[in-house]
């Protein structure tokens, strides 16, 4: 080769992925965890309600409020859809 340094996924078998980190609003988030199967288990995420870090399932949504199912709990516990600052999900 003369020198040319531009990669190929066929020439030099190396494989990259180009993956772009995807940001989704709250509203978004909340949406895409909801239409989850029912059958299926609810993945595990980080809530941030007023500067306060729970850590639970999302349950369901009526209206503006949530219903969040603490790490150990039993019980939903709601909370108001305006107090909600961030949505990490942990692990499926």
């Amino acid at each position: 080769m003369d020198g040319n340094k531009e990669s190929s996924s066929v020439t030099d078998g190396v494989q990259t992925v180009n993956r772009k980190q995807q940001r989704f609003s709250n509203e978004e988030m909340i949406e895409l965890l909801l239409r989850l199967s029912k059958y299926a288990r609810q993945p595990v995420c980080k809530f941030t309600i007023e500067g306060q870090i729970l850590v639970g399932r999302l349950v369901h949504k009526q209206q503006s409020t949530l219903f969040i199912k603490h790490r150990f709990g039993k019980k939903a516990i709601p909370y108001k859809m305006e107090k909600l600052q961030a949505i990490d999900i942990l692990h499926l």
